[in-house]
This record gives C-alpha cells, sequence and structure tokens, in this order.
C-alpha cells in the first residue's frame, strides 16, 4: 500500500509538471531539507540567480530564491491530498537544488497519512509552516524577507495551486475553490484578503488574479505574468 501511493504520487506530480519528479530514497549532502543547516545551498542559488540576472535586483533575486524553495512541498500537498486522499511526511521533504531553481523531490521512506480532505489540510498546514519557517531562517542568514512578503507569495502559490487543480478537475466550481481557498489559508495562518483574487468567469470557474509580483518582469527579455496584480 505505501509502494502503491508514493508511485501513484510521483506520476500524478510528474502529470503536473515533468520538473516535479520524487523519490523514495535517503536524501543527498547538498540538498535543501528541514534536518541539516542549508544556508549555504540557498545563498548559492540566490547568488547563481543574481550573476544570471544582474540587472533584476536584490528584490527579484530574493524573490525568486522564495518561489523556489516553497513551489514543490505545496504542490506535493496539492497532487497528494486531491489526487489521492493521502499525505506524505511532508517535514522530510528533501529538494534537489540546481545553478538556477530547484526541481526533484524525495522522501526518505514511504509512510504517509490517510485521512478526510480537510483533516489533511490541516495535517499539512502544520507541516508546510515549520518548513517555510525554516526557508526563513535559511534566508535570513544572508538576506532578510519579511514575513508579510513571504505570506503574500505562499497565498498566491496555494491560489494559483487551486486554478491548476481546476484545470485537471472541470467539474469544480467556483464556490468549491473559494472554500478550499479558505480552508488552505487557515491552515497556513495566511489572511484571507487575498482569497478575494479568486474571480468567478462566466462558466463558473474560477480566475486568480495575484496579490504578489514575482518581479520577473525586471528581467532582460522578460514581461508580465497573464495575472500580475501590476497588470
Amino acid at each position: 500500500m505505501s509502494a502503491d501511493f508514493h508511485h501513484h504520487l510521483f506520476e500524478f506530480s510528474s502529470q503536473v509538471t515533468p520538473y516535479l519528479k520524487g523519490e523514495v530514497r535517503q536524501p543527498l549532502p547538498k540538498e535543501i531539507t528541514l534536518y541539516q543547516d542549508c544556508g549555504k545551498q540557498v545563498h548559492a542559488l540566490y547568488q547563481q540567480l543574481a550573476e544570471t540576472s544582474p540587472e533584476a535586483g536584490k528584490a527579484y533575486w530574493m524573490t525568486r530564491t522564495w518561489d523556489l524553495l516553497t513551489w514543490q512541498p505545496v504542490y506535493v500537498a496539492f497532487v497528494s491530498i486531491y489526487g489521492l486522499q493521502t499525505l506524505p511526511n511532508l517535514r522530510d521533504i528533501s529538494q534537489e537544488v540546481h545553478d538556477t531553481y530547484i526541481a526533484g523531490y524525495s522522501f526518505p521512506n514511504a509512510s504517509h497519512h490517510h485521512g478526510e480532505v480537510n483533516d489533511l489540510i490541516k495535517m499539512a498546514g502544520e507541516a508546510l509552516n515549520d518548513l517555510f519557517d525554516f526557508y526563513l531562517e535559511q534566508m535570513n542568514q544572508f538576506i532578510r524577507i519579511r514575513p508579510g512578503n513571504s505570506q503574500h507569495l505562499i497565498a498566491d502559490l496555494v491560489l494559483g495551486c487551486l486554478i491548476k487543480m481546476q484545470g485537471f478537475r472541470p467539474e469544480l466550481n467556483h464556490e468549491y475553490l473559494v472554500e478550499q481557498a479558505q480552508l488552505w489559508f487557515d491552515a497556513l495562518n495566511l489572511p484571507s484578503k487575498p482569497i478575494q483574487g479568486l474571480i468567478p468567469s462566466e462558466d463558473n470557474k474560477s480566475v486568480l488574479t495575484r496579490t504578489s509580483c514575482c518581479l520577473v518582469y525586471k528581467c532582460k527579455g522578460a514581461s508580465l505574468c497573464e495575472d500580475c496584480p501590476r497588470k
């Protein structure tokens, strides 16, 4: 059962994006994991982003680093809860660091929790909050990211996952997504205001206007994202 769960989790993850590639194995020394100081790896990622896009500035390098640290654990939580009604031990997640991005994750064993969606969201929120606090500590070793900024980025990440989930499950309507958004925001201790960025469409689906900006437009040759609040 455990092996089957992770097999399906990894299969579904890769369907969401091929960058979300999972394994069951022990963490490697240079990976991002809650159980060892990863400040050097995170700082190296930040510096590589600065070297690759020097014109973008510190605000972009900081925002991009935070987005890279947080996207996989949130995606894994969504895929697992809504696709399998199960949750791995998110605190145990290890993430692979590449020159200018983070992609690929692993768990040291196949343990997981099965339950109702609402209960799993609460459980995921507790684990994700621990991970986010740890990532903030690692970043604060070399640059200060304000909690308000990090919260806005997490809020938009969660809302973006709900929009993406709607693409895989077209039967989900706007009211359901708003309800689920509130559950996630409560679990992650986030202010509810960004949920107003979920707007119903004519067919009762949801579209999103973000409350935060990823600042990618500051990179040479880039432009504003479709859901950017600056538009």
